[in-house]
């Protein structure tokens, strides 16, 4: 693997989907940067799988949440690994299950926050790196939403909500 091979940028890189797909890109011939959030050791053992089978990859620390982390998380791999050709926005969460009169401004806000929020902040980053009209050789955007986004359930008003936010500025952003 060289640093002429495409660099992939996954959130939520670390644990379940986000695992899932970072190690199948490293399989596809991509550079791997694995974002993680609250643990490193998983983001590690998952980059050790990667390097065990010949690919690159590294993790970097990120609050999907904070623009600022964002900013430094891109900006790291910018520094470390190089422009990204990929992203795939992985990282979410349900929060706490709970109908619509339980829903604290907190939990909404977290869920919305890291789902919705998180991946609008990190589409904008990479969106700056891969641009041609920025210096980049362009690239692909995935986000992960859920069918939750198109049907609804039960006691998840702020995830469902969050979810088809993530439809619709994946559909805005393929416009632009």
């Amino acid at each position: 693997m060289t640093a002429s091979n495409p660099l992939m940028v996954v959130t939520g890189g670390s644990r379940g989907i986000g695992a899932a797909t970072s190690r199948l890109g490293a399989t596809r011939g991509y550079r791997v940067a694995v974002g993680f959030h609250a643990n490193g050791a998983e983001a590690e053992a998952v980059v050790r799988g990667i390097h065990q089978t010949g690919g690159e990859a590294k993790a970097f620390p990120l609050d999907v949440a904070d623009p600022a982390s964002v900013e430094r998380f891109f900006a790291d791999i910018d520094r470390d690994m190089g422009r990204p050709q990929a992203l795939v926005n992985g990282a979410g969460m349900t929060g706490r299950a709970c109908g619509i009169l339980n829903l604290t401004p907190d939990i909404a806000g977290q869920v919305i926050g890291v789902n919705l929020l998180g991946a609008l902040y990190c589409v904008r980053a990479a969106a700056l790196r891969m641009s041609a009209t920025r210096g980049g050789a362009g690239g692909a955007i995935v986000n992960i939403s859920s069918e939750t986004a198109r049907v609804g359930g039960n006691r998840v008003s702020a995830y469902a909500s969050a979810k088809a936010g993530i439809n619709a500025l994946t559909v805005a952003v393929a416009r632009e």
